[in-house]
């Protein structure tokens, strides 16, 4: 069974030959030849199992090969990428063995999803079958998790988890492995040591901060793929110093705060830390529920109806909240 990172890597294979003109890979997987960007000659490489490309012309161009196929396409978001590289028909990826040369270069790499990963949309058997219903239960599709990177494992570390992939700059950076049976605890998330990063040092979603003018800041990567694209995951009710800086310094605009009920003392702090860098606004939503129960539609409804918060504002909710 190929996992979903090397089936997204043929395509990336298929559009590179086909569009890019670049050499079939060496040894270390490379792809080189001439750069789109600057026409230096040969000048340009692509390693698609690194998940890395550069020009040695163009010094300050060193991306993704998933961020190339956006700029080159004139693309807007990482979706648009995957939804054109779903459908594209070029040169198979036949004479490199990518499951091989992933192995050699697997040590390089920052950061991999567990090796008993299995895309959601190839699951099959017994916990296959339980692991797509819990998917399709919580309000998303199939194709929606095809298009997200999101898939479970049967067996392993986190077996008969759904495994929900973080991605910055479009690599994958993380995983949220959550339980669609009552095997264990809700979440079971990797640790520093096989990471390299705990979950303050990422954000669900982290590309929307550059990419649109105002953002929804949710707890969870659930909550934010309830929403859509304009929302960001913290992964709790309390924000990091890390993720506080990134949003800080991103050139988002604005922010609306839409935590879980027991989550309001925390989601007030928020915003009060905020407010002085970005519009604020505090979303409330109804006891018992949470953006997910709710539904897209709905919470946007209340988010509609929701003022923007000056300080002030933000002051008289927490006097108001705290007398209660």
């Amino acid at each position: 069974m190929k996992t979903l990172n090397n089936l997204l890597n043929e395509r990336i294979y298929e559009y590179v030959v086909t569009k890019v003109d670049l050499s079939e890979p060496n040894k270390r997987g490379w792809m080189n030849g001439d750069c789109p960007y600057c026409g230096g000659k040969m000048k340009y490489g692509i390693n698609i199992v690194m998940g890395k490309c550069k020009c040695y012309k163009c010094l300050d161009y060193d991306k993704s090969p998933i961020y190339a196929i956006k700029t080159l396409e004139g693309f807007t978001t990482y979706y648009q990428v995957l939804d054109y590289l779903s459908s594209f028909q070029g040169v198979k990826f036949k004479s490199v063995d990518l499951e091989a040369l992933n192995a050699s270069v697997r040590t390089q790499s920052k950061f991999n999803l567990p090796k008993e990963f299995i895309p959601l949309v190839y699951a099959r058997g017994r916990l296959g079958i339980k692991a797509q219903e819990y998917w399709i239960s919580r309000g998303f599709s199939i194709k929606k998790a095809t298009m997200l990177g999101i898939g479970y494992c049967v067996k392993g570390k986190y077996a008969e988890r759904i495994i929900i992939p973080y991605y910055r700059d479009y690599r994958v950076v993380y995983f949220n492995a959550r339980a669609f049976t009552k095997l264990g605890d809700k979440f079971k998330n990797p640790g520093i040591d096989e990471s390299g990063i705990g979950k303050g040092m990422v954000i669900y979603n982290h590309d929307a901060l550059n990419t649109y003018k105002y953002i929804n800041i949710t707890e969870s990567a659930i909550n934010s793929l309830t929403i859509g694209l304009t929302a960001i995951g913290l992964g709790g009710k309390s924000i990091s110093p890390y993720q506080f800086q990134q949003l800080i310094k991103s050139p988002t605009k604005g922010f609306t705060i839409i935590l879980d009920p027991d989550a309001n003392r925390e989601s007030i702090e928020l915003a009060l830390r905020l407010v002085p860098y970005k519009k604020i606004r505090l979303v409330r939503i109804p006891e018992g529920e949470d953006i997910n129960s709710l539904g897209r539609d709905r919470t946007l409804s209340i988010k509609r109806d929701t003022p923007w918060h000056s300080y002030q504002d933000i002051i008289a909710i927490k006097c108001k909240e705290t007398h209660h």
